[in-house]
């Protein structure tokens, strides 16, 4: 039985949105995250499928851009 893709928080989806704003590549973000959300929970968050009223978290709140190392 397959697991379901996790879905992240309001929390989250702020970040993933401050994130997206500044350019960040959606690879990075699902980097970021530990490849817990998959990259259609990202685009959902960008296309406004998902959490479209949560804004985007200031530049001072998000994580340094990446690439970021997987291992």
């Amino acid at each position: 039985m397959a697991r379901a893709t996790p879905t992240p928080n309001a929390a989250q989806a702020a970040i993933i949105k401050g994130m997206l704003r500044r350019g960040d590549r959606q690879q990075y973000i699902v980097a970021w995250f530990g490849g817990v959300f998959k990259f259609g929970r990202v685009s959902a968050i960008k296309t406004g499928q998902r959490f479209a009223e949560v804004a985007p978290a200031p530049e001072t709140e998000l994580p340094p851009p990446g690439p970021y190392k997987t291992h």
